[in-house]
């Protein structure tokens, strides 16, 4: 009998690098929270890369705190992040007979790596986060993803809500749209 089991380099660096920090060459600080990480892997990022090649003062500390001003930005959606650096692959995932309730805790994280993915310009990982999104808009989550297409440039997902909202304009109470909404449907 023979017993074939899958665990690929990507598992294998995810688990040890990222997961138990293991030889880390830089501590990430962000949220309260302490990430230990590899300069190598940070520097996927545009900002990252930036950040620890252009002769600022932060390329030579072995501890970077980060001063995110995102209230989006989440210790969950950093996790998340943090992590794609080291695994091919970011996988957010939704049961789908998912209660109301749950629904809306699962848009909140993809909505904290959204705001993670555009901090650290992730174009990627925005790009997916706005196609979660686009799946998602309801009555009791299209004024709140409307405001997260304007406030992130998500061209696709703003047109969705607007078309959604044109075609049951009468199902949304009036108070919940923000002003800019109530321009482009008047």
């Amino acid at each position: 009998m023979i017993l074939l089991w899958s665990f690929t380099t990507y598992d294998y660096v995810y688990e040890q690098m990222f997961l138990k920090g293991e030889n880390s060459d830089i501590t990430v600080i962000a949220l309260e929270r302490k990430w230990h990480l590899h300069r190598v892997f940070l520097k996927h990022s545009l900002y990252f890369s930036a950040l620890l090649e252009g002769g600022w003062k932060e390329s030579e500390e072995n501890v970077l705190t980060l001063k995110l001003t995102d209230e989006n930005i989440t210790e969950e959606g950093l996790h998340v992040i943090f992590g794609s650096f080291y695994k091919d692959q970011v996988i957010i995932t939704k049961n789908v007979k998912m209660p109301i309730f749950l629904l809306l805790t699962f848009l909140q994280n993809v909505i904290g790596v959204l705001a993670a993915a555009t901090w650290f310009q992730l174009d990627e990982i925005r790009d997916h986060c706005e196609r979660i999104l686009c799946r998602f808009v309801k009555l009791n989550t299209v004024s709140s993803l409307y405001d997260v297409s304007v406030k992130y440039l998500l061209l696709k997902l703003e047109h969705i809500c607007v078309s959604w909202l044109a075609t049951r304009f009468s199902l949304v109470p009036w108070c919940k749209l923000s002003f800019e909404v109530k321009k482009k449907l008047s």
